[in-house]
């Protein structure tokens, strides 16, 4: 899957951070400030015995799915044979995973019904599990005592009616361990309990008890008058109903305008992680792997894909209009991978790769904004087959681009959903070369999951980063080899690595290898963390195997493991064999030593090199790298890591030599690198930065390193002095180096390259804004302008009277920052682009979407009462997905009075407001200058109100209290906040929940007390006290 956005689970809300990135990817919750928190809709007597059918709408027309439709399941079965590759016509046994423990049978003794709600958590207890979910199953996984072996599935989505689908489910199981229960999914749908059948290999028919749902845990749990006996097989069938829903999270319905300006319906599906259930009564884990028959009624005017090919198509009895679209069986597939599509959109043929046939989907009319795509997949698809050396084994790959905007796309085995349609489409004369390459991108990722995911399936949810983490790394790797020119490897530095070590520095999720997975908050599994945490560790590995060892490991892990799951053990044990047969590791290592280390353990290391007074030796410690520096010391995180050193110096500038390791150990606490130059040469640590970890010397060798890159800097690799800048920065802020070599470095990079400035901007955040409220701001201003103007300029802008921005700007964040300077070209371009704006509101698409935010926020910003009057008619008047903007930008105003109106009549008189619009509003203030205080003096004066409304939910506060409170950076602001708390939280839990918001306020003063005086000495000292740009 490729995204990061996440939406509330069935029973609680997803965690909320305090970026806008973040917030911008949660759907509007219903609590407002104003109003109650609502209940749970979980009833209180759950789980409950389901005793009678459930019956079907009188608006609907009877589904005609029934038993005797079926084929033999046996016979069918066969038929997915010849999907296979040669050496794959085996069984395919699930692998138990080796930290569960086997699930204890029943006793066999009679059961008699019990219809009661404590028969119903008898009968959970009996069956493995228990019905509370933070008890002793709380990944509320099922008790393995019997596997799936083929599935078939039938559905009739009635898309242009009352949205309702009705289905028919049989599968084969396999019982593994004596029961008298049967568990698998369901949820949000119907069962007709009068429908459920188990029938035995020699179809004799097994007397059921009684069924009962566990509403919390999503189960179905089957009980038996007899016992199973292991090593048998048997049929499980039954009917169900549901509704297609609205969002992408199971099956759903999305619509289009066609050409005829008439709605046409699509019915899709998303079911990773745990959204099978909501389409198909099943057993719902990724381990649990089979074959499927996927049957698919739809109206004749439409079509329907699935991820095997068409098989053959039959009219339905009984319902004039109607067919059946019967679709091959698929290969051994988890239940999360099954997909279709039911619509009126149209295709168009890529060139065939092999003998497989590529397909791109969309709305018919815009099929000729595909031809990017159409072009690209097939070269993907050839490298990827080539250098995996495991060939593509279905017969087909559509790629679908939904009429949506979800931001995710999802890889379903032979058919790749695109849910936000925009992402897909490329004009060569208006979209620009990030448009372009994130398509690109998008495309790469899914198609590499064909492999890693689908061909071969983490065991289980905590080892996704396998899935994500290799389908990020080869999209990279395929991008490199077709798009030479787009330097992805640069890219991924910038976009990937350096993005991730600021969000693993923080310390606040949990490691790559997740220690639990949740179901109740599944997204948890699909974060930051899983795939470009992920990604850059794969890459480390590449670097420390060599790509051709790499390369074999990966391979040989692929064909042991193919149509079968797989652990990070299995990865480790393949890629251990390959370097000891290669000689690339030493036989008293092994990868899964080394990699432990970095998978199970939260964050990274700073390296710290200190040369001898000589130079010619240095001693090399390491320790957990610490965003906040000592406000993030926890004594219980003592990690160290098994760290690949590769170093080159001045005289020798060898950045090639990637592969030449001294390992520094996880036991060891510091070591001595000898062999060094002298002292008046500079030596680089981490080549080309292939390591997972940054790089601090001593101030003598970053001295002599600001001077290269002053006086030459192409004899450092381009890689390394991205890395440089980023180390710097980082290490400046986090408090383990002065500031006077971070500015001393940064003031050197004005004649190099433009990455170098990219990486810049890209960690200005928090120095802003602790600078923002200070005497010495427009000299840090001037500064930043120094180096941002090459870059500004180096955009392509027009020359001349500025107008407006073009739609070809690539680089957003250089406008915003040039803009938020003061940069005169910039804020006259986004004045006039917003004068255009309340001329003609109506037509805001000449303002390039990604340049919104910036064009707005400066606008308002340096305007007056009718900019921002305009900005707040259209927040009122906007779509949903609009409002956001409006509402951000309107926090920019820097006039006082406006400021708090704009308060008063959002936060202070709303009944309606939702809870993340008004994080949004807080934050936006308290980003500029003298708007933070707005915001924390509204929260002081509401305090009741907004305590009263959100409840418990402390997260919610701590938020808007951090968000109020972030540019704080006084003693006195500290002692204000830290004296308000103590005032107003009383219990002791909440007063312990609440300490970061004080302990973000002392890090701020620490931070000015550190570095104030440094920053303003230097600025003078090197003329930006009167240098007008």
């Amino acid at each position: 899957m490729a995204s990061l956005s996440a939406g509330p689970s069935l029973t609680c809300s997803a965690a909320v951070t305090v970026t806008l990135a973040a917030l911008s990817m949660l759907p509007h919750s219903h609590l407002s400030l104003a109003v109650p928190t609502e209940h749970s809709w979980l009833p209180d007597d759950e789980p409950v015995t389901i005793l009678g059918p459930v019956q079907p709408q009188d608006s609907e027309v009877d589904a005609k799915w029934t038993r005797n439709d079926l084929n033999s399941t046996s016979k069918i079965k066969t038929q997915a044979e010849t999907n296979l590759l040669p050496e794959d016509i085996t069984k395919n046994p699930v692998e138990r995973d080796p930290g569960a423990s086997p699930a204890t049978p029943p006793s066999t003794d009679e059961v008699t019904e019990d219809t009661t709600e404590q028969g119903a958590k008898d009968t959970q207890e009996g069956n493995g599990t228990q019905g509370d979910p933070a008890g002793s199953n709380p990944e509320m996984r099922l008790p393995g005592n019997v596997k799936p072996l083929h599935y078939v599935i039938k559905l009739q989505p009635f898309i242009n009616g009352n949205t309702s689908v009705h289905g028919f489910m049989e599968v084969e199981i396999e019982v593994l361990e004596r029961t008298q229960t049967i568990t698998l999914h369901g949820d949000k749908m119907d069962c007709d309990m009068n429908s459920v059948k188990l029938v035995a290999s020699d179809k004799k028919r097994i007397v059921l008890d009684s069924i009962v749902i566990d509403y919390r845990q999503q189960f179905m749990v089957i009980r038996l008058n007899s016992t199973l006996e292991a090593n048998r097989r048997y049929n499980l069938s039954m009917s169900f109903n549901y509704y297609l829903l609205e969002e992408p999270k199971g099956a759903f319905k999305t619509q289009f305008t066609n050409s005829a300006g008439m709605l046409s319906a699509v019915a899709s599906t998303l079911l990773q992680p745990v959204y099978a259930r909501r389409a198909f009564p099943c057993f719902d884990e990724p381990g649990l792997k089979a074959t499927f028959d996927i049957h698919i009624a739809r109206e004749k005017h439409m079509s329907a894909i699935s991820n095997m090919p068409l098989l053959d198509t039959t009219p339905m009895e009984g319902q004039e209009g109607w067919v059946v679209d019967r679709f091959n069986t698929s290969v051994p597939m988890s239940t999360y991978q099954v997909a279709f599509v039911v619509s009126e959109l149209g295709y168009l043929n890529c060139t065939m790769q092999r003998d497989v046939q590529i397909r791109v989907w969309a709305r018919p009319e815009l099929l000729p904004l595909t031809t990017y795509a159409q072009a690209l997949v097939p070269r993907l698809f050839k490298f990827l087959e080539d250098y995996l050396g495991v060939p593509y084994p279905l017969p087909k790959l559509d790629i679908v681009t939904l009429p949506s905007s979800f931001p995710i796309a999802f890889e379903a085995w032979g058919l790749i959903l695109n849910y936000d349609e925009n992402v897909i489409l490329y004009d060569a004369e208006t979209s620009t070369q990030e448009h372009k390459t994130k398509l690109a991108t998008l495309l790469a990722h899914e198609l590499a999951h064909q492999w890693f995911g689908n061909l071969v399936t983490p065991f289980w949810w905590t080892d996704f980063w396998l899935s994500e983490g290799f389908a990020s790394y080869f999209a990279t790797l395929a991008l490199r080899e077709v798009e030479p020119s787009w330097k992805m490897e640069e890219r991924m530095i910038l976009k990937t690595l350096h993005e991730v070590f600021r969000h693993d520095g923080l310390l606040n999720h949990p490691a790559l290898r997740i220690p639990m997975f949740n179901p109740s908050d599944p997204h948890g599994a699909f974060s930051r963390i899983t795939y470009q945490k992920g990604e850059s560790i794969i890459r480390m590995m590449n670097g420390f195997l060599t790509e051709d060892s790499f390369r074999k490991g990966i391979v040989s892990f692929l064909r042991a493991k193919k149509y079968k799951t797989a652990t990070s053990d299995d990865l480790w044990h393949h890629l251990t064999l390959q370097a000891h047969l290669d000689g690339t590791l030493s036989r008293d290592m092994s990868v899964k030593g080394l990699m432990n280390t970095w998978t199970l353990q939260v964050g990274y290391p700073v390296v710290k090199v200190v040369r001898s007074p000589d130079g010619t030796s240095a001693n090399v410690t390491q320790k957990l790298y610490l965003a906040r520096g000592p406000f993030d010391r926890n004594d219980t995180l003592d990690h160290k890591w098994w760290i690949p050193l590769t170093y080159t110096s001045q005289g020798e500038a060898d950045f090639s030599r990637t592969h030449d390791i001294t390992w520094m150990k996880d036991s060891e606490d510091s070591i001595t690198i000898t062999n060094l130059p002298p002292k008046d040469q500079w030596v680089i640590f981490n080549l080309q930065e292939t390591g997972y970890y940054r790089v601090n010397y001593d101030d003598h060798n970053w001295d002599l390193l600001t001077q290269q890159l002053k006086n030459d800097h192409r004899v450092i690799d381009v890689k390394n002095q991205v890395q440089l800048v980023d180390d710097v920065m980082n290490l400046g802020v986090a408090g383990d180096l002065s500031f006077r070599v971070v500015l001393d470095l940064i003031n050197s990079l004005k004649n190099t390259t433009d990455l170098n400035g990219f990486v810049v901007i890209s960690n200005l955040e928090y120095m802003n804004l602790m600078l923002s409220s200070t005497p010495i701001y427009e000299k840090f201003q001037r500064f930043l302008l120094s180096l941002l103007a090459p870059l500004y300029a180096n955009l392509g802008l027009s020359n001349g009277a500025p107008s407006t921005f073009g739609s070809h700007v690539e680089y957003p964040e250089v406008v915003r920052w040039a803009c938020e300077f003061g940069h005169p070209d910039c804020i006259a371009r986004a004045k006039s682009a917003y004068k255009q704006l309340m001329k003609d509101p109506e037509n805001s698409s000449r303002i390039p979407e990604v340049l919104k935010p910036t064009v707005l926020c400066t606008a308002i910003a340096r305007g007056g009462p009718n900019e921002w009057a305009f900005a707040w008619s259209r927040y009122l008047k906007a779509p949903e997905k609009e409002k956001q903007k409006y509402l951000v930008a309107l926090g920019c105003t820097r006039d006082s009075l406006i400021r708090d109106q704009f308060i008063t009549e959002t936060l202070g008189k709303s009944h309606y407001l939702p809870i993340t619009d008004a994080m949004y509003i807080i934050n936006s203030l308290s980003s500029h200058p003298l708007g933070g205080p707005t915001g924390w003096t509204f929260l002081q004066s509401h305090w009741d109100v907004v305590t009263n409304t959100i409840g418990d939910q402390y997260y919610f506060i701590k938020v808007l209290l951090e968000m109020a409170t972030k540019s704080f950076n006084t003693e006195e602001q500290r002692l204000k906040v830290q004296e308000f708390l103590q005032c107003h939280v009383i219990d002791e839990a909440t007063t312990r929940f609440l300490k970061p918001v004080v302990s973000q306020t002392a890090r701020n003063v620490a931070w000015m007390h550190r570095n104030y005086e440094v920053i303003s000495q230097w600025l003078d000292e090197n003329g930006f006290s009167d240098i007008n740009i």
